[in-house]
């Protein structure tokens, strides 16, 4: 069975449940740690998804990986401030990184089905013509960006 964000399994919350009966421990006290972790993933999660850029994130992120520099291009913002956006995107559990020598590649972590389908639900909203300006300004910085800045 798929688990929600990674939280739990079938198999290990039936063996935990049953450990803590036979420990004679109450399982109402597990079940509310249990509900907190999973009510706290969410909050994490829908917050992410709270804020106009990091949705401009996670559109772009939908084309391809991309790398800080490319999103500070096509955000026309400055460079921690898309840090931070993207950190509480990690956090989240949306987006996954992959490194590339010294450089930091982002992408969409669509690896869980709950996650897929929230990331699919979102990006549907959104549509091109709301990014437009940030997918030219993509594009122009991908044209004539200095290869040695950037590793693709």
């Amino acid at each position: 069975m798929q688990s929600i964000f990674g939280v739990s399994k079938v198999i290990p919350s039936i063996c935990f449940f049953s450990a803590s009966l036979r420990d004679n421990l109450p399982v109402d006290i597990y079940i509310k740690n249990f509900l907190y972790f999973v009510v706290q993933k969410l909050i994490k999660f829908f917050h992410a998804l709270s804020d106009e850029t990091r949705l401009k994130i996670i559109k772009l992120l939908e084309k391809s990986e991309l790398c800080v520099c490319e999103i500070v291009a096509a955000l026309d913002m400055v460079q921690p401030k898309v840090s931070f956006h993207l950190g509480v995107l990690k956090e989240a559990g949306l987006v996954k990184i992959k490194r590339k020598g010294k450089w930091i590649l982002y992408s969409l972590d669509d690896s869980e089905l709950f996650k897929r389908f929230l990331i699919f639900t979102v990006l549907e909203k959104i549509s091109d013509e709301d990014i437009k300006k940030e997918i030219e300004r993509l594009r122009d910085f991908k044209q004539n960006q200095d290869p040695r800045y950037c590793p693709r």
